[in-house]
């Protein structure tokens, strides 16, 4: 065997992956501008077997890497549909659309922006995406976040604070749950006071 080290990073649209192999005095860098495919990812340990003439311990094409792009492709389509509750029907928000209007942030996530078009229509911006939020049921919404390479449903649901007033809205992603706090805007602030 060989001792190597690997870093990869990725986002939409592309992936990069670094390969180091200190005792043959070997780097493999690998750039792609393809998102959904575990191909670069073990690219790497079939180029490494054949300028090193190692042993073939593994089919890294057509074996791992199109193994590894079929669980990918699996998790991209669980994304897709969401991770939804049942839908209890006929139960609208109870308070006027543009009060959950804001900046919400999250320590690692970044900021939310909810915002009001033409008084009737709720749209989330969070980074590259920007969608419009269908009501789910109560205080809670979808969007279907996508860009050229990822696609996956979203559930937002917006809760209030002690003062009653929206303070947070709250989601998962990857599994994960996430609540983005309220960030007050200075100038709504000093008007209130």
């Amino acid at each position: 065997g060989q001792a190597n080290f690997r870093h990869d990073g990725s986002n939409p649209g592309y992936v990069t992956h670094l390969a180091l192999f200190p005792d043959a005095d070997l780097v493999i860098a690998h750039l792609a501008n393809i998102h959904i495919t575990n191909l670069p990812s073990t690219m790497f340990y079939y180029i490494a077997d054949e300028l090193l003439g190692l042993p073939k311990t593994e089919d890294w094409l057509f074996g791992a890497a199109v193994e590894d792009t079929q669980h990918v492709y699996a998790h991209f389509a669980r994304l897709a549909k969401g991770n939804l509750p049942e839908r209890i029907e006929n139960q609208p928000q109870s308070r006027p659309l543009s009060d959950y209007t804001g900046k919400y942030t999250h320590p690692v996530y970044g900021k939310i922006t909810i915002r009001l078009e033409e008084g009737k229509s709720l749209f989330m911006n969070m980074s590259v995406y920007d969608h419009k939020l269908e009501h789910y049921h109560y205080e809670s919404f979808t969007t279907m976040l996508h860009d050229f390479t990822v696609k996956f449903g979203l559930l937002l649901t917006f809760v209030a604070g002690s003062s009653g007033k929206v303070d947070s809205i709250k989601t998962e992603m990857e599994g994960i749950e996430l609540e983005f706090k309220r960030k007050e805007d200075p100038e709504t602030a000093s008007k209130e006071e």
